[in-house]
């Protein structure tokens, strides 16, 4: 695993995990409370992106099974904004949210490319609410339900083979997961998990589902009869799964690894990555990664008992997009699967792990660069 500071991504200091999300090529897109930041070459080169998200809180960031980078942000005014960019993150298109909702949020559906779901709050707090788009998002529908003394609702996965079936976490005190087969038009409560709902993950057939929480453990269960089954007691923070297996993020040293991997999803979780196996992401010198994180990696070793170098030295200039180990973000799965990655909060759809991760001195913000990152705490 590859470290790249937060400083180059331009959310140092942040107080949230930011939003992240990787597409074709390993372009990499990452939410920020002032816009949103644009990674290329294997996560060295990192660009703010100008008007119309500059100065924006984007929220989510997502990219669609074609290759569609998405995004939902709030503008000065507190207005929500669905965004969209046809050429890997340089440039986007907006258009206003329905008024009133606080985007939370963004996915399309991976069958149906134009089907696009946000999930928000409304002004009053009980609600949580459901927007569908069947165009891009030039119009929108929207579903209100009752948060129940939750306090907000977040899309957990779309079904690959159905557009029309979704999961929803609703988090509150204990977080509830909900599930729509009519394109969030009701909503039927699956699980009451014992505590936070730290993990979600739906394997890439859409067959089977898998949760996590701190009370219950590991659980997975069909994703047609949702009778979920304890099959490991680790307090995973994240879960992403793959076709060769379940992705399970938790928290060391409590547990013998950060990032353990359980092959189709049964049996014992072997570990594949540790704090101490870290080691800095090496780029050239005129890059911003290059530039900005090797003065920062020595106390950054210190921190996670890492005993990799404090810089692996400049590469030159020409070597930024190579696919050497250092700086390889592999493509991600043909379009279809709709991979998605694992969060704080929930994760979603299959993962597609890069060997690049971002973190700083208050800790790690993701502890794998996924396809889809995000998450957000709960606000």
């Amino acid at each position: 695993m590859r470290w790249v500071c937060e400083e180059a991504a331009f959310f140092a200091q942040a107080t949230y995990d930011p939003p992240i999300a990787v597409g074709r090529g390993g372009v990499v897109i990452a939410g920020l409370a002032n816009g949103l930041s644009l990674g290329t070459a294997g996560g060295c080169t990192w660009e703010k992106s100008g008007p119309p998200l500059e100065g924006h809180y984007v929220v989510d960031v997502s990219f669609d099974s074609g290759g569609r980078g998405l995004a939902v942000t709030t503008d000065a005014t507190g207005r929500g904004l669905f965004a969209s960019s046809d050429d890997a993150g340089a440039t986007w298109q907006t258009t206003l949210l329905p008024e009133d909702v606080d985007p939370l949020t963004v996915d399309a559906a991976p069958g149906r490319r134009a089907r696009v779901y946000v999930s928000g709050r409304f002004p009053f707090a009980q609600f949580g609410g459901l927007l569908r788009s069947d165009d891009g998002g030039a119009t929108w529908t929207t579903t209100t339900f009752d948060l129940r003394q939750g306090r907000a609702a977040y899309i957990a996965a779309v079904d690959p083979n159905n557009p029309d079936r979704l999961w929803i976490r609703v988090s509150g005190d204990t977080d509830r997961l909900l599930v729509s087969i009519d394109a969030g038009a009701t909503f039927r409560e699956v699980l009451a998990a014992g505590g936070p709902l730290y993990g979600f993950a739906l394997s890439p057939d859409g067959l089977r589902l898998a949760v996590s929480t701190p009370v219950d453990g590991l659980l997975i269960a069909s994703a047609t009869d949702h009778a979920f089954a304890k099959v490991a007691p680790v307090d995973a923070r994240c879960l992403a799964w793959s076709t060769e297996g379940l992705y399970v993020c938790a928290s060391e040293p409590a547990n013998p690894y950060s990032l353990g991997f359980l092959r189709d999803g049964r049996g014992t979780i072997e570990p594949r990555y540790r704090l101490r196996d870290t080691t800095p992401l090496s780029c050239p010198t005129a890059t911003r990664t290059g530039a900005t994180c090797p003065a920062l990696w020595p106390a950054v070793a210190t921190r996670l008992g890492a005993d990799g170098p404090a810089s692996s030295g400049p590469r030159d200039a020409g070597e930024a997009g190579s696919t050497s180990d250092a700086g390889r973000l592999e493509a991600p799965p043909s379009a279809g699967t709709e991979p998605t990655g694992c969060s704080h909060a929930s994760s979603r759809h299959a993962p597609w792990l890069g060997s690049v991760m971002i973190g700083g001195m208050g800790g790690i913000v993701a502890a794998a660069l996924i396809r889809r990152r995000r998450r957000r705490d709960d606000q």
